[in-house]
C-alpha cells in the first residue's frame, strides 16, 4: 500500500472563484476514487526516507 500524494492548495482563500471550484472538484474526484483506484507511483514518493518502494 502506498500514501497518497498531499492536495495541497495554496492560498485557497486568495484564489478566484473559477480556480477555487476547480479545486474544489478535482478534490472530490480525489475523494470519490480514494477506495477504488489504484494509488500513483512517483519518482518523489519512491526517495522519501523510510519509504520501502524506495529501499
Amino acid at each position: 500500500m502506498a500514501p497518497l500524494e498531499p492536495f495541497a492548495v495554496y492560498d485557497a482563500n486568495e484564489l478566484p472563484q473559477d480556480r477555487f471550484t476547480a479545486a474544489k472538484q478535482e478534490y472530490g474526484q480525489r475523494l470519490d476514487g480514494l477506495f477504488t483506484e489504484e494509488p500513483s507511483t512517483s519518482a518523489r514518493a519512491a526517495e522519501r526516507p523510510g519509504n520501502l518502494a524506495g529501499s
